[in-house]
């Protein structure tokens, strides 16, 4: 018999589910009582709430929602002490698409399901447990890889033989990292965060680090680059030994994807009767809207970077090499991850594209490996 295709929850995932459905339901009551409201009252200014009977009987629905709530919340309480196995990774992959879609949210609430920013050594934490390498197996060169939205350090593939993490493990005097984080957060959160980070993991390292690589994925690429600039505003001591940022894919002139999703907003917001389900297309998570305008947005446009380092910015292309047709990865324009027009006259930037390879296989192209494995021996 097939096993069924279900989720493993665990203790904490109980009560992050059980608070995002009250959510829910408290969310569908006011979208409702707004609709309410625009059609009974058609020519008030800005009718968000019922009045009379008709209110108090949408507030009577919300308060005991919010009642039944943090009765459930209480009652799996005591489940909290449980141990979660984060190694399922069925369970992983969901986790990390819901914090991408509603991450900000779910920091917000304290909800159990956001994601923490973690730094990984072979799967394991050195962050929450405190556990630095040991000094036989941590290098002067670290690398971080940074996954993009909605993924998590597993899409590299760090198991498999033939994946870039493998490959630079390779080198002996490379240390590899991963940065897990909620990329529902906003970009420059996370950057802030990451750079506060390496700051006290370059204190603790085991030996002196003279080399720090950042390699990321789509929105990884802006957190990097994020991470960079906090660096050099406050002075950290790892911007300083930072050599290169590699971005793979990354939206640096912004996503197409999330400008429309934008101008759906905007039409939502044109007529009174459709203006309550704006919310529903407002939902996205602060880490979704950053990829709008990308660099432009985040304020990170032109900005330099630390003295010695190098940015390499690789773009894939499902079209042929030699193609009249150029498509883009499939999410992100070539001209958007080459960030075509900027940095002009730097000789830091190094920009190459890959033909035949879409947006996630740019994290295991073999050309991409090649590519990477020549620019960290250079």
């Amino acid at each position: 018999m097939n096993q069924p295709n279900t989720v493993p929850l665990q203790p904490s995932d109980l009560r992050g589910l059980s608070r995002l459905a009250i959510d829910g339901v408290v969310g569908v009551t006011d979208l409702v009582e707004h609709l309410h409201a625009s059609i009974s009252a058609p020519y008030r200014r800005s009718p968000q709430r019922a009045h009379g009977l008709t209110g108090a009987i949408y507030g009577s629905v919300r308060g005991i929602t919010r009642l039944v709530g943090g009765s459930i919340d209480l009652a799996l309480a005591p489940l909290g002490s449980g141990v979660d196995d984060p190694s399922s990774t069925r369970r992983i992959d969901v986790q990390s698409v819901l914090n991408g879609v509603l991450g900000d949210y779910l920091a917000d609430t304290n909800n159990p399901l956001a994601i923490e920013l973690d730094l990984l050594h072979q799967g394991k934490s050195i962050l929450r447990e405190s556990r630095m390498p040991e000094v036989d197996s941590a290098s002067r060169q670290v690398v971080l890889f940074i996954h993009g939205l909605c993924l998590h350090p597993g899409r590299w593939g760090a198991e498999l033989s033939e994946s870039l993490p493998a490959r630079l493990a390779q080198r002996a005097d490379c240390t590899i990292l991963h940065l897990h984080y909620n990329t529902g957060r906003a970009i420059d959160a996370n950057g802030r965060a990451l750079a506060n980070v390496l700051d006290e993991m370059i204190k603790r390292w085991p030996v002196d680090v003279e080399q720090i690589t950042l390699i990321g994925h789509s929105m990884g690429g802006l957190v990097a680059r994020s991470a960079a600039h906090h660096a050099q505003s406050a002075g950290h001591q790892w911007a300083g030994r930072l050599q290169r940022i590699v971005t793979l894919g990354t939206p640096h002139l912004g996503a197409p994807l999330e400008r429309a999703g934008h101008r759906v907003d905007q039409l939502f917001g044109i007529s009174r009767y459709s203006r309550p389900f704006a919310r529903l297309s407002a939902l996205r998570s602060a880490g979704i809207t950053d990829l709008r305008w990308g660099i432009t947005g985040n304020r990170l446009i032109n900005d330099p970077l630390p003295a010695g380092a190098t940015l390499h910015l690789v773009a894939g292309s499902r079209s042929e090499a030699g193609s009249r047709v150029e498509s883009g990865d499939g999410l992100v324009p070539v001209e958007s991850a080459l960030a075509a027009g900027q940095w002009r006259c730097s000789q830091r930037v190094d920009r190459i594209r890959f033909h035949e390879c879409s947006h996630l296989e740019l994290m295991r192209h073999p050309a991409v490996i090649d590519y990477v494995d020549r620019a960290l021996a250079d």
